[in-house]
């Protein structure tokens, strides 16, 4: 999960999934892009989130982060 300031200012949230060695981010609009394929890390991720969506990051959550109670 990455979570950020979506272009208004508002609170939004982003999934990003790996199919291979292919990444995706599934928006706030359940839209999934495909990332460039010359994404490989969380850096190139954020900045894939900033081009597509025009939004900043400002925390990532790893899997196992996400399922802590």
């Amino acid at each position: 999960m990455a979570e950020g300031e979506g272009p208004d200012g508002k609170a939004v949230s982003y999934s990003v999934f790996k199919k291979g060695f292919k990444y995706y981010i599934s928006g706030p609009n359940s839209m999934e892009h495909l990332c460039n394929r010359a994404v490989s890390d969380i850096e190139g991720i954020k900045r894939e989130i900033f081009i597509v969506y025009r939004s900043k990051i400002t925390k990532i959550k790893m899997p196992w982060e996400l399922n802590t109670r």
